[in-house]
């Protein structure tokens, strides 16, 4: 993964310093995604390099933080819809804007698309229940936006004469694609992958339906795709550094998906089953 990671940054245009800070964010990731996935222990678990004493430490400012920040609930429907929308409103505005370059507008139709379809999911496809923290929502909003606005504005800063693997057009094609064979996926689970959670339990049946015969999380499958498409069409090293950050998140997350349908369903859910890559892991 590390020898990937160099690989493709050579593709990059990028300047000295930010090569050094690209590789030193990338082997983070890696090292962040990968420790959960061979149990390696990592700072913030129990077991880890993590002291009891800066433990109790974190836990107090955790406590006045909620002492400080009132405890609001917002309904699930209406805390997940408010993640991804402010990117969409991102994207539309990046998109209204002048240009000389027509690598940012490339960038903002794919935030637009990726974000957009999320936000109509959240709003006639999922089914929900009970209610999401105020903070947590914002929490990730703030960073969802941060990664939208990084990704568009880095991309202003490359030229299409120093685009060397492509012009732009293909990756938003192959995006757009992926970005709907990703609903089509949720669609014909009737939106029940998007809550596994719900499904395994209430309904104590194996996920099916679209890619679920073959792995257990093929939403996570499509969503670093559909990041690969940005990194394709940006062509700037952050959204290298993001895209690398995502398949590492990513995967320990389809490794917990998969460890938890294992303990739910027992005998039922099928052992061959892979994670995230079909057939591979």
């Amino acid at each position: 993964m590390y020898s990937l990671g160099i690989f493709a940054l050579s593709s990059f245009p990028l300047d000295t310093i930010d090569f050094y800070v690209a590789v030193l964010l990338i082997s983070c990731f890696v090292l962040m995604g990968f420790g959960n996935v061979l149990n390696v222990p990592l700072m913030g678990r129990s077991q880890g390099f993590m002291t009891t004493r800066s433990s109790r430490r974190i836990k107090q400012v955790r406590l006045e933080m909620g002492r400080l920040i009132p405890s609001l609930d917002l309904p699930s429907r209406l805390g997940m819809f408010f993640l991804y929308f402010p990117s969409v409103l991102l994207g539309l505005h990046f998109l209204s804007e002048n240009s000389t370059s027509p690598n940012p507008h490339l960038t903002s139709l794919l935030i637009l698309i990726h974000f957009g379809k999320r936000s109509l999911e959240c709003l006639f496809l999922h089914r929900y229940s009970g209610n999401m923290p105020l903070t947590s929502s914002l929490t990730i909003s703030v960073a969802y936006t941060g990664f939208s606005w990084m990704t568009i504005y880095y991309s202003s800063k490359i030229s299409p004469s120093s685009m060397p693997l492509s012009n732009g057009i293909d990756d938003v094609l192959s995006t757009m694609f992926l970005a709907w064979g990703s609903f089509y996926l949720r669609w014909d689970s009737a939106g029940i992958y998007t809550i596994i959670t719900a499904f395994v339990v209430f309904v104590n049946q194996v996920p099916s339906g679209g890619l679920f015969h073959l792995i257990a999380a093929p939403h996570y499958l499509f969503e670093f795709i559909s990041w690969l498409g940005v990194a394709l069409c940006t062509q700037h090293v952050y959204s290298l550094v993001l895209f690398f950050g995502m398949c590492a998140y990513l995967i320990e997350r389809a490794k917990a998906q998969d460890e938890w349908n294992s303990e739910k369903l027992k005998e039922k859910y099928p052992s061959p089953r892979k994670r995230i890559i079909p057939f591979v892991w």
